[in-house]
C-alpha cells in the first residue's frame, strides 16, 4: 500500500514539474517505484512441522 502511494506521488510530481526543470529527482523515481511493484515476488516457505 505504501508503495503504491508513493508511485502515485512519485508520477504526480513528475507529470506536473515543468519539464527540464530544476529537480530532476522526480521521473527517475517513478520509473523505479513502478519497476519494484512490478517485479514478481515469491511467497516465504512455510516451516516445517516439527
Amino acid at each position: 500500500m505504501s508503495s503504491a502511494m508513493r508511485l502515485g506521488v512519485a508520477g504526480g510530481t513528475a507529470l506536473a514539474g515543468p519539464p527540464g526543470g530544476h529537480f530532476p529527482l522526480p521521473p527517475p523515481a517513478a520509473a523505479l517505484c513502478a519497476l519494484l511493484l512490478s517485479a514478481p515476488t515469491t511467497p516465504a516457505a512455510a516451516p516445517a512441522a516439527a
